[in-house]
């Protein structure tokens, strides 16, 4: 059976409302976010059975129109700024940076004018460089699987989302169940990732390896970038979005400067009928 598109809430489900939305539901990947940000508050819209079990969450929120759509699970703002004050810990210091930061383009660039990810048929987008603001922006497409794409907007300010680093992060996917991953990003793990900035593309590497302040403290920061010589790799000053992919996903020169990063399924045997 040829699947049919997805359907998602329609962003004027709740316009008297600030929140961010649709919460997804539970993954295994979100312990792994979690431990990366100490005092941190894992939130998540419900959970399948025996991932639920296993997630350390500190709220779970509940879609307010199922009937209508799955995805229709909102956290107003407010209560996200409630639960981040319930989840500071005494004494303890937060830092969630670690990344190197530089205006200046680094040098091995290859030209990068367009980035397009392809997931499924039914989930793609497309990112387009802008030379003026110096960023990434955003399309996606319908997900009936014409790869039509349309630019990608934010609800609030009706402006195209735009991205001054655009990331691809190849990680290994562990087969949970049938359809179901849990994603390997922490602790002490590294791999490949490719930077889009600039209008360039890098080879580079991502890691979860404790540094100084790591060890130091005890306590565990996000995921960094890292050069193919293991030091840190600048990004652009600005915002940021990261893809995980599989460890045997494509990265392809489509020539030109345009590239596609092709998603290739893990090794999941259909269930037995």
């Amino acid at each position: 059976v040829k699947p049919g598109p997805a359907v998602y809430a329609a962003s004027d489900i709740a316009p008297q409302r600030t929140y961010v939305g649709p919460i997804r539901s539970g993954r295994l990947t979100y312990n792994d976010f979690a431990r990366m940000y100490p005092a941190g508050c894992l939130v998540y819209a419900s959970a399948g059975d025996g991932i639920r079990q296993q997630l350390d969450g500190c709220e779970i929120i509940f879609g307010e129109q199922p009937e209508i759509s799955p995805n229709t699970a909102l956290l107003d703002v407010s209560h996200l700024k409630e639960l981040a004050q319930k989840s500071k810990i005494t004494n303890q210091p937060v830092n969630y940076s670690g990344h190197l930061f530089d205006n200046t383009p680094p040098a091995g660039g290859l030209p990068a004018s367009s980035l397009w990810t392809y997931f499924h048929a039914f989930s793609q987008s497309f990112w387009q460089y802008d030379p003026i603001s110096g960023s990434y922006l955003r399309q996606t497409d319908d997900g009936d699987g014409k790869g039509i794409f349309h630019p990608d907007s934010d609800r609030l300010t009706g402006r195209q989302l735009e991205f001054e680093n655009v990331v691809i992060v190849l990680a290994d996917y562990q087969v949970f169940r049938h359809g179901q991953y849990d994603i390997d990003l922490c602790c002490g793990l590294e791999g490949y990732a490719f930077l889009f900035r600039d209008g360039q593309m890098y080879k580079i590497r991502w890691s979860t390896n404790n540094r100084e302040w790591e060890q130091k403290t005890g306590l565990l920061r996000p995921l960094h970038l890292t050069g193919v010589d293991k030091q840190p790799f600048a990004l652009k000053p600005g915002r940021t979005w990261v893809s995980i992919m599989t460890i045997n996903s494509v990265i392809k020169d489509l020539k030109d400067g345009k590239w596609q990063a092709l998603f290739a399924m893990p090794d999941d045997l259909a269930p037995e009928k």
